[in-house]
């Protein structure tokens, strides 16, 4: 949203540079995070009562230090995330949405898993199949899309803030060409499948190792 400042003389050649956006939206979310964060928390804390219930094959302490602790803190991560990419990034890349398309997804289902377990009271949510089903479903969709706009680049891998490196795996997607339709070949079909389960393995890693720390998965 702010991309625009960029056609501004001056010092506003600066929102030019992806690095320099890049600190702008990190700045802002934590701000974001920091400030709103203890009200989004006691929102949530008024609001749930007990919090979510503890799992009982966590540590034993934790049934102690983390008894009424609330869940769905995530909505504040989402809430200075989505903010600060929609002022920061270039909203004419379709990577962006991809990207808010994917945090979204995975959000929705982690919300609804936390809402029923804070609801029935107990530490058992969102049934694991249908997730990590869901789960599937979106990073497909995002692959698959990464896939049709990424033209000759869909199988590359750029680093942040090291301009001009880019790594082609070549073993990936095929690519689409000025004459014909872009078709999976048995290698992309494979590229593709990988793609999905990295995007699915991460997620569902992080939730595992909270919710066995005893917190909120």
């Amino acid at each position: 949203m702010l991309t625009w400042l960029a056609e501004l003389p001056g010092v506003f050649h600066l929102f030019r540079y992806l690095t320099f956006r890049t600190l702008g939206a990190a700045g802002t979310g934590l701000f974001l995070v920091f400030f709103f964060g203890p009200a989004i928390i006691s929102a949530l804390r008024l609001k749930q009562g007990g919090g979510q219930p503890i799992r009982v094959d966590g540590p034993a302490s934790h049934l102690l230090k983390k008894k009424g602790t609330p869940t769905m803190g995530g909505l504040m991560i989402l809430f200075g995330l989505f903010v600060s990419a929609l002022l920061w990034a270039n909203l004419e890349s379709p990577y962006v949405w991809i990207v808010l398309f994917v945090t979204m997804g995975f959000a929705a289902i982690g919300f609804y898993d936390d809402y029923l377990k804070v609801t029935k009271q107990s530490h058992l949510g969102f049934s694991g199949r249908a997730r990590l089903f869901g789960e599937y479903v979106i990073a497909a969709l995002a692959c698959y899309a990464m896939m049709r706009v990424g033209a000759n680049g869909a199988t590359a891998l750029a680093l942040p803030f090291v301009n001009g490196f880019v790594f082609d795996f070549g073993w990936g997607f095929t690519p689409s060409s000025s004459d014909e339709a872009s078709v999976p070949s048995p290698d992309g079909t494979k590229a593709f499948s990988v793609s999905v389960f990295v995007s699915v393995s991460v997620s569902v890693s992080v939730s595992v190792s909270v919710s066995v720390s005893g917190g909120p998965s």
